[in-house]
């Protein structure tokens, strides 16, 4: 019986050390890095057809170009839970909107805006109180910067 020898017991000596380094780089390039970056949403309780504060922040905020582009530049989704009055949902979307307010504890208040990490269960409160885009995309990211 005649042994092979393997195909990197045939490579010189400087080359499987080069590609061993190269490896080792590269498995601890991978190691400093994390493995995603958390992931946000905006959660707005409201209600659509009838909360005229709730109608006033999509008007002013949530609308509002300069809001759509930072908070999507900051890694924010944002995500209505909707309880309407006259308006009727599926099935479907009327479920998961309980379930959501289940999950988040939600007391009833419109506009209520949690920011929320997706890959956790925390989540912080958000103030709104008519302010403008700028001093709420402030709240945002120093509530983005405790949930991190």
């Amino acid at each position: 019986m005649t042994k092979h020898a393997s195909p990197i017991t045939r490579l010189p000596l400087i080359l499987v050390t080069k590609i061993s380094l190269v490896l080792l780089l590269a498995c601890l390039a991978a190691a400093s890095r994390p493995l995603s970056a958390p992931k946000f949403k905006l959660l707005v309780f409201e209600g659509s057809d009838w909360c005229t504060n709730c109608w006033r922040l999509e008007k002013n905020i949530l609308s509002d170009s300069v809001f759509i582009s930072r908070s999507a530049e900051m890694g924010i989704e944002v995500e209505r839970i909707d309880f309407p009055q006259r308006k009727k949902l599926s099935d479907e979307v009327r479920i998961h909107n309980e379930s959501v307010a289940t999950q988040y504890n939600f007391d009833g208040s419109f506009p209520t805006l949690l920011l929320a990490r997706v890959d956790t269960f925390l989540f912080q409160k958000i103030r709104y109180s008519n302010q403008g885009t700028d001093e709420f995309l402030q709240e945002i990211a120093a509530r983005k910067s405790a949930l991190e």
